[in-house]
C-alpha cells in the first residue's frame, strides 16, 4: 500500500486534497443537476394566454430560403401559441420573425419564418419582421425596439428550441425584457 511508506504530513496533505477534490466535484455535479433541472422546466413552461406579441428567434434556414425542421417546429410552437390563446381569451397575437441573412442564406431568417406564417394563414398585417440580428441578444433587443413602438407596456414571450429557452430568458432578462418563453 502507497500510503504505508507517507509521512504523518504527506498523509494530511493527500487527505486535504481528496476532501477539496471531493467538494469540488460535488459541487460541480450539483451544478450540473440545478441546470438540467432549469432547462427542462424552462423547455415544458407555457406562458399564459395574455401575451401581445411572440418573438420566434431565428436559426439558418435551408439554400432555398425555406425553414429547416429546426426553426419550423419554433415556429410552429408559436403559431400553436397563438392559436391557444385565441382559443382561451379571444385575444390576437402579433408575430415577430426575428433573425437576420446569413452570407449563405437567400433570404434573412425573419422574411423565410413571415412567409411560413402567411403559407400557415396568419395575415400579415399580424406579423412584425425583424430582420437585422446575428445573435440571440440582437434578437431580443431588435424585437424589443419594434415592440416599444406599438405598445411599451407588451406581455411578450418568446418561441425557440427547448435546450435554447433557459438561455433565451435569461438573455432576455439581461435586456430589461419582461418575457416567457416557450420550447
Amino acid at each position: 500500500m502507497i500510503t504505508a511508506n507517507l509521512s504523518e504530513n504527506q498523509l494530511l496533505i493527500k487527505k486535504i486534497i481528496d476532501v477539496s477534490l471531493n467538494i469540488i466535484l460535488s459541487y460541480l455535479y450539483t451544478l450540473i443537476i440545478a441546470t438540467l433541472y432549469c432547462n427542462i422546466r424552462a423547455a415544458k413552461h407555457i406562458p399564459k394566454y395574455n401575451k401581445d406579441y411572440v418573438i420566434i428567434l431565428g436559426s439558418k434556414i435551408n439554400e432555398d430560403g425555406t425553414l429547416t425542421p429546426l426553426l419550423k417546429a419554433r415556429t410552429d410552437k408559436a403559431i400553436e401559441f397563438g392559436k391557444n390563446q385565441l382559443k382561451a381569451t379571444n385575444k390576437q397575437i402579433i408575430y415577430i420573425p426575428s433573425g437576420g441573412k446569413g452570407v449563405d442564406e437567400k433570404v434573412s431568417e425573419a422574411q423565410a419564418i413571415k412567409n411560413y406564417l402567411i403559407k400557415e394563414g396568419i395575415a400579415p398585417d399580424r406579423i412584425l419582421v425583424e430582420d437585422k440580428s446575428i445573435n440571440t441578444r440582437q434578437n431580443m433587443q431588435f424585437s424589443k425596439k419594434i415592440i416599444n413602438e406599438t405598445n411599451k407596456d407588451a406581455k411578450i414571450s418568446f418561441s425557440t428550441t427547448n435546450y435554447h429557452v433557459f438561455r433565451s430568458g435569461v438573455i432576455a432578462s439581461n435586456c430589461g425584457i419582461d418575457c416567457e418563453g416557450m420550447g
